[in-house]
């Protein structure tokens, strides 16, 4: 990847983020959700019970560069918001320690965000 690229992805919305966004975007396989643009769900399941955080460092991402929030509403799955660097970033839903796969994580474009 190179230093000055921006988000290709599978090209539907490319430059919908920056360098980081692509990295996140090489580590899985992707499924577009429907009627949700810029927004994939991820399909590799060893990656569902690593933190989204987590993931995103294995990326090779410096978590001092991203912020990561987590909301929950009542009789909901927490979800956990981890923006990267340049635009877009991992929408993750927590199943709970008890479930397997235990994290669902929605990748997401900045339109998609």
């Amino acid at each position: 990847v190179r230093a000055d690229a921006a988000f290709v992805g599978d090209g539907r919305y490319s430059g919908d983020g920056g360098l980081d966004l692509e990295r996140v975007w090489r580590l899985a396989t992707y499924r577009a959700l429907r009627n949700c643009p810029g927004r994939y769900v991820m399909l590799d399941r060893g990656m569902r019970e690593m933190p989204p955080g987590r993931v995103v460092e294995g990326a090779g991402i410096d978590p001092s560069s991203t912020w990561e929030g987590r909301y929950e509403i009542a009789a909901r799955d927490p979800i956990i918001v981890v923006h990267v660097r340049g635009g877009g970033g991992l929408v993750s839903y927590d199943h709970g320690a008890d479930s397997s796969p235990r994290y669902v994580h929605t990748f997401n474009t900045c339109s998609g965000m």
